[in-house]
């Protein structure tokens, strides 16, 4: 997919023109702050949202941080995002 294009178009337009704010939750200022300057660079604006969430136990990273958003997204009526890590050893 051309990203280049994406962007540019009437339609990436018409989206960032509704979503104005996406609330990121984290309580990590670093990974805040790097999200942040991504974020800005798409023309949208990020707010750091300190917020209890729940996490799931699986080795699906997908999983655990579309849980956790979506859990959010409902329990407080925002557009959120949720970033999940892991480090598996076996």
């Amino acid at each position: 997919m051309n990203l280049e294009k994406v962007f540019q178009s009437e339609s990436w337009y018409f989206i960032t023109s509704y979503i104005m704010t996406l609330y990121f939750a984290t309580r990590n200022e670093g990974k805040f702050k790097e999200a942040k300057l991504v974020f800005e660079g798409l023309g949208l604006k990020l707010t750091m949202l300190n917020a209890d969430k729940i996490e799931i136990q699986s080795d699906n990273l997908e999983e655990v941080a579309s849980y956790a958003a979506r859990e959010l997204a409902e329990r407080l009526s925002l557009k959120v995002i949720v970033e999940d890590a892991g480090l598996f050893i076996r």
